[in-house]
């Protein structure tokens, strides 16, 4: 895998959508034990506080996909051993609406805008309702809306071809994904095929090779055994 140095702190440069992010090495870790107790929100708050930015959806699956590229190296070792037994934090927000007579309903509103995502003193997810709506009538390309069609998935080609996997990896990143699924789920039969819906909640997500790609109601603020990264800004 391609490093650099800056500060003394090793630095990863992943291919991303014909480009490059970098990211600081090691990965930031939610996992708790006896001695301590993470949040999702709590891994955000050790990225920010890290001067990185949070990954979505979309680079978690570029980095986890460039790691697979390379996996008898020591960082591409690492990552592919904590994704096979923990899970990786995606900050792209999922708003869940519940059917209704509105124009926008039934459905999921996706917000790649990792550092948009806010959370409340319990670290809880936030998301505003008419914010998002307005955004997306604009036309901002990190903010997407997909129907409740999507529910079940068939390995490998429900997966790649499923609206709501390409809106949250994008065109490229589903791919990668599916082709992690095939390398490494032990189950490729059913991991990643189902996302249930939650309605009328907000929710974050991860990913795992072991129990699939997950939502997860944002008012679980207990501890979660998940790892992330942070990606350095660019000025």
């Amino acid at each position: 895998m391609d490093k650099t140095k800056q500060n003394g702190k090793t630095c990863l440069v992943i291919p991303h959508e014909g480009k490059t992010f970098e990211i600081k090495y090691p990965l930031f870790k939610g996992v708790y034990d006896d001695q301590s107790t993470r949040t999702y929100a709590d891994v955000a708050k050790q990225i920010d506080k890290a001067g990185l930015k949070r990954p979505n959806s979309t680079q978690v699956a570029s980095l986890l996909y460039y790691a697979s590229q390379n996996p008898n190296r020591k960082y591409g070792k690492e990552i592919i051993s904590a994704l096979r037994n923990y899970q990786f934090c995606e900050f792209t927000g999922n708003l869940q609406l519940l059917k209704s007579n509105e124009e926008i309903s039934n459905g999921i509103i996706l917000d790649s805008d990792s550092q948009n995502l806010k959370f409340d003193e319990n670290g809880k997810l936030i998301m505003d309702k008419s914010s998002l709506i307005k955004r997306l009538q604009e036309n901002d390309e990190n903010v997407k809306f997909v129907p409740y069609d999507f529910i079940k998935l068939d390995y490998p080609n429900g997966f790649k071809n499923n609206r709501y996997m390409k809106a949250r990896y994008g065109e490229e990143g589903v791919e990668k994904m599916a082709e992690l699924i095939r390398k490494y789920s032990d189950h490729p039969d059913w991991g990643f095929w189902e996302t249930a819906p939650l309605y009328g909640d907000v929710a974050h997500i991860s990913t795992t090779l072991n129990s699939g790609v997950s939502l997860r109601r944002s008012n679980y603020s207990g501890p979660c055994e998940s790892y992330s990264f942070g990606i350095i800004n660019k000025k």
